[in-house]
């Protein structure tokens, strides 16, 4: 029934959604930040498992290696590495010009 009310009055009841929502955002984050980090130590289960969310529902199982995982992995973290630098450099230009617009 609760859930009928929450669905009759999202106004009423966006607190109530947001917290939840907020819940939910929290628990994938977890997980995905848990999946990244497997990623890129080379679980070939893992790697698998994430590729196979890729496929078309006909295609066959992907099947990956430890080798292939390793080279996967290894892969992955110099791509995140690469973007983390990217930010970086981003919030540095941004601080830089928010410094000099300030004298």
């Amino acid at each position: 029934m609760f859930k009928t009310c929450k669905n009759d009055n999202l106004v009423y009841y966006e607190p109530i959604l947001a917290l939840e929502a907020r819940g939910m955002a929290e628990m994938l984050s977890e997980l995905l930040n848990a999946e990244k980090e497997a990623i890129m130590a080379g679980e070939a289960a893992v790697i698998a498992r994430a590729l196979s969310g890729l496929q078309e529902d006909d295609d066959d199982p992907i099947i990956v290696l430890p080798a292939e995982a390793a080279a996967i992995g290894k892969a992955f973290s110099k791509l995140e590495a690469g973007k983390k630098k990217e930010k970086e450099a981003e919030e540095s230009k941004g601080n830089e010009s928010d410094h000099q617009n300030q004298n």
